[in-house]
């Protein structure tokens, strides 16, 4: 028995010699000898602002830059001049760079265009010395009528970086019937849009003003507030109807109506021409009768009356409180952009009664007369606050 306790004793001294030694080496694969460091560097800003092109009688006042601005104070001297800049970005740190947001400050004067191309919200900047340009058009509006006040005419370019983690800065999502505020009122979202999308497509909640229509405006029909033009057609008509009520061929080709001129013309650089975003070839437009159809669930039925599209089924705020102080619902509406397949050589407008009404072959003085404008903006989200 004592020689078996011996060799128990044995055998276990011998395993903590073992276990000693397996663990003298385990600590000492775990030590770590030096020290460490971190040697990136972020180093990304503005570096260079150039004069690219310069047309006209057009004075630089003044310009300057920092990291993440670009300041401008141009003067003009006649419609159609501009000057072009390239606004130099450099990545000297060793990390990677990606373009979170590019904002463009105005003083907002309607007769002023600001352009951007190149160096876009996304674009990436490589580390260790890359290099990418903004392109900058600073524009006297061509298409002006009457002299505007230029004494000064300031923008400023703001620039944000963040690292490149492999994935561009996401967007607020937006769905149909959402309300966003901007320049000064509000609109409704008319297409869902996903975060990936870096615009968002509204249609404004009231028809323009007397005001915003400025020069466009002439009066008004059966005491509510209606707005027409006088074209070589028909005194005091859109300017794009039906040509079968106005005896007019093309009359309601929209691509050369007044509506257009104004929406594209003054209107827009109310709202800042860089805010917006050309999609399908148009910033700003009218809705269409498939937008109506497609997403603000007006119907496709085809009722055999004075009312062809029935709205039964549509938010109310597709076709109600979007006019000032509007008297006889029966008449009052906006304009749509697309004429109807059955129905070719028509305009559509959208009732307050709660229908889409075809102008084929109705009376003149009623349908053309009454009507609004609503525009439609794909602006981008960058300008939404």
């Amino acid at each position: 028995m004592q020689d078996k306790k011996k060799t128990l004793i044995g055998i276990l001294s011998v395993l903590v010699c073992v276990m000693a030694v397996g663990y003298a080496l385990l600590a000492q694969e775990l030590t770590i000898n030096g020290s460490a460091s971190i040697d990136s560097t972020w180093r990304v800003e503005i570096t260079n602002v150039t004069q690219k092109e310069l047309v006209g009688g057009v004075t630089e006042k003044s310009k300057s830059y920092t990291a993440t601005t670009a300041n401008f104070d141009i003067g003009f001297t006649q419609p159609g001049d501009y000057v072009i800049y390239d606004i130099e970005v450099t990545n000297s740190g060793t990390l990677d760079a990606v373009i979170s947001n590019i904002n463009v400050v105005t003083d907002n004067n309607p007769a002023i265009i600001y352009t951007t191309s190149g160096l876009k919200r996304g674009d990436k900047i490589s580390k260790n010395g890359d290099k990418k340009n903004l392109t900058v058009k600073i524009e006297y509006d061509s298409n002006v009528t009457s002299q505007p006040v230029l004494d000064d005419n300031d923008i400023i370019i703001e620039m944000n970086y963040q690292q490149d983690l492999g994935q561009v800065p996401s967007y607020e999502a937006y769905s149909i019937g959402d309300t966003v505020e901007f320049a000064g009122s509000n609109w409704y979202v008319i297409k869902n849009s996903t975060a990936e999308e870096d615009y968002v497509m509204l249609m404004k909640e009231r028809i323009l003003t007397h005001s915003e229509l400025g020069e466009y405006a002439i009066g008004n029909v059966y005491d509510t507030t209606a707005y027409y033009w006088d074209d070589n057609c028909h005194p005091k008509s859109y300017g794009y109807s039906s040509s079968t009520s106005s005896g007019c061929a093309g009359h309601n080709n929209y691509e050369g109506s007044k509506v257009k001129e104004l929406l594209e013309g003054s209107y827009i650089n109310t709202l800042g021409v860089n805010n917006l975003k050309e999609v399908d070839s148009y910033k700003i437009r009218l809705i269409t009768l498939d937008e109506l159809q497609q997403n603000l669930g007006v119907s496709t039925t085809i009722i055999d009356s004075w009312y062809d599209v029935s709205m039964e089924n549509t938010p109310t705020w597709v076709y109600q409180n979007f006019g000032e102080n509007p008297t006889n619902s029966w008449w009052y509406g906006y304009w749509t952009m697309t004429s109807s397949a059955n129905h070719p050589s028509s305009a559509w407008d959208v009732r307050q009664s709660g229908r889409v009404d075809d102008t084929y072959g109705q009376n003149y003085n009623n349908i053309i007369l009454d009507g609004g404008v609503r525009p439609v903006i794909n602006l981008l989200k960058s300008a939404i606050e």
